[in-house]
């Protein structure tokens, strides 16, 4: 703590910093620890070391009750993985399953308007047959000038809503009823029609479609 590097030191807060943020850039200090945190390591390990001989008995006690610790959370996690094992399914009832169901069932293919949150899975259900317009690989593959003429897109009520929905010329829009105050097919550009309609989802078709 009397030599502290600078540079090491602003590394190491930025990257924590950063890595709080996000959870994608933990990363990036886990490696900034590595390389800046070596001196540190060392002189801990030098203040653990001296005197070794007679803190053993104190760190066998330490070391066995902590393997006793985790022993006991081991066995709960292992027990309630078990009982739990059989009763897990996976629940897409938050997602428009049969919406895109029939979307592939329906029609050959094209563009599909949709937002973040449904994205991924649209990608995953209609992928090749359609391509999306967005989906949750955000950071990595998506600009954010792209989300917002998407989200604009999707809001009737945007400023740029009839310029963003031309821009991305879309051949059909999904929609979920909670997010319009209107009936969809009053909500959008006259020209779309509903061609699709559940208690939760509804899909527009472009005129050419």
């Amino acid at each position: 703590r009397r030599t502290v590097n600078p540079l090491a030191a602003m590394v190491l807060l930025t990257s924590l910093v950063l890595g709080f943020s996000s959870a994608r850039l933990t990363a990036l200090f886990l490696f900034a620890a590595v390389i800046y945190g070596s001196q540190a390591y060392l002189a801990f390990l030098e203040l653990v070391s001296r005197n070794f001989e007679t803190r053993v008995r104190r760190i066998k006690r330490a070391g066995a009750l902590l393997a006793a610790c985790c022993m006991v959370f081991l066995v709960f996690e292992a027990y309630h993985f078990l009982r739990s094992f059989r009763a897990f399914s996976l629940d897409y009832s938050r997602y428009p399953e049969k919406a895109l169901q029939w979307l592939v069932e329906n029609r050959p293919g094209g563009k599909l308007l949709v937002d973040f949150n449904m994205g991924s899975y649209a990608l995953w259900k209609l992928y090749p047959q359609f391509l999306i317009s967005l989906d949750g690989r955000y950071e990595e593959v998506y600009p954010e000038s792209t989300v917002q003429l998407v989200s604009a897109a999707l809001d009737p009520r945007a400023v740029s809503h009839a310029e963003s929905l031309k821009a991305v010329s879309p051949d059909y829009i999904l929609t979920r009823k909670e997010r319009l105050a209107l009936d969809p097919a009053e909500a959008f550009l006259p020209d779309w029609k509903p061609v699709y309609s559940d208690e939760k989802f509804d899909i527009l078709a472009a005129p050419s479609r």
